[in-house]
């Protein structure tokens, strides 16, 4: 916030169980009075995406929505210049931003909130647009794909998407806070803010009601806590209130790559990684869900040309290959420190490799830490299982 002169900012950390930390730093303003904290809204820009994504989920598990039917069924009047190409564009090439649709594609200047008013301007919009590449052969980002994805919630809900999402989505997960909106809709809502002339002031950014599904989620460190909750807790068995446990594993799988990351339903994936980031003028905003202990399918999948990662629970199966795996790491860990490290220095045992004090202690320090760590792991998963069996069993 120094470095870059930020006037205010929010940081959540959360797992499973809950909120683990969530705090604001700075300003709503620069040069005002209310300072920010846990509540306060920001408008998080593309993270929209994976919202938007979630949903159509939420449909197809419905049965409102096929992802592999062509877009033409629930809006039928969409074509591009190359009308036999964009008649194969399916809602899953809209997720996956496999559509062919070009990058630079966007719905800021559609006016109006009304489905059919914006339908005859996206209409109109995209009748000289040109696919970059046939449907589902490429990657190419482009807001374009998530505005559509907005209209078609709409269009087989007969809502409008800020209402559906807020019914549907947002208020059965506690997310009391969050909604779509083109403007700060809430008091306690911060101010984006630019440099002009090399200061900073702040700046009103009013989107479009088209962009909201790409680019128009306004919440707070202490709802987007909940939502990672909701990830990270869903059981591979059974079901929750907002999404099937299946969809939501499907969601966080890469459905194509672009040069070493992964794509899939608004997400970027990488090796340990699952993250979107977003931004409007005067926001930015990152969303990253950390994958630990994923280091060995993360290789295979790798060398396969694939990926696949998912919040899916560790069953004990899971838990107890992961402890074998780690079991065989720190046993080798181990061995290098106190067996082949004196043995090719010519000395009997660690402590007499006196030529090389600092060495000799780092190595012993590593060894201690990787020890406890290995120990927290087992005793944590330890404790996770016996909290799910005692719940079990209420």
């Amino acid at each position: 916030m120094q470095r870059f002169n930020i006037p205010g900012m929010a940081f959540v950390l959360a797992n499973e169980e809950g909120i683990v930390y969530a705090k604001g730093y700075g300003l709503n303003e620069f040069g005002g009075t209310q300072r920010v904290n846990s509540q306060t809204n920001f408008k998080i820009g593309s993270i929209s995406k994976v919202f938007t994504s979630l949903a159509i989920m939420q449909l197809r598990d419905q049965g409102l929505v096929e992802l592999d039917l062509p877009i033409k069924q629930y809006l039928p009047w969409f074509a591009t210049k190359d009308a036999s190409l964009s008649d194969r564009i399916t809602v899953r090439d809209l997720l996956h931003h496999t559509s062919g649709l070009p990058g630079r594609l966007n719905a800021h200047d559609i006016k109006g909130s009304d489905m059919n008013l914006v339908s005859s301007q996206l209409e109109h919009k995209l009748q000289n647009v040109r696919l970059v590449a046939p449907p589902g052969e490429k990657y190419e980002y482009t807001n374009m794909n998530y505005d559509l994805l907005q209209l078609i919630a709409e269009q087989v809900t007969n809502l409008p998407f800020p209402d559906y999402m807020s019914q549907k989505v947002f208020h059965p997960l506690g997310m009391s806070r969050t909604v779509f909106a083109t403007g700060n809709q809430s008091s306690n809502s911060a101010t984006g803010h630019r440099y002009i002339w090399g200061d900073i002031h702040p700046f009103h950014e009013k989107l479009s009601f088209a962009t909201l599904g790409s680019a128009g989620l306004s919440t707070n460190a202490e709802d987007l806590g909940k939502y990672i909750s909701f990830l990270l807790s869903s059981s591979a068995k059974g079901n929750n209130p907002v999404l099937h446990s299946a969809s939501l594993t499907e969601m966080h799988h890469a459905a194509i790559f672009d040069e070493s990351i992964g794509h899939g339903f608004g997400w970027d994936i990488t090796g340990n990684t699952i993250e979107k980031n977003g931004g409007l003028p005067g926001f930015s905003a990152l969303f990253t869900i950390i994958v630990l202990l994923m280091w060995l399918p993360t290789i295979v999948l790798r060398l396969r040309k694939k990926a696949s990662y998912s919040f899916k629970k560790p069953n004990l199966f899971i838990i107890l290959i992961c402890w074998v795996l780690n079991g065989l790491i720190l046993t080798g860990v181990l061995y290098y420190i106190f067996y082949l490290v004196p043995y090719e220095s010519g000395v009997p045992s660690l402590d007499r490799l006196t030529i090389a004090p600092d060495f000799v202690n780092g190595l012993i320090i590593l060894s201690v830490s990787y020890l406890a760590f290995s120990i927290s792991l087992v005793c944590r998963s330890l404790l996770q299982r016996t909290a799910t069996i005692s719940d079990s069993r209420k």
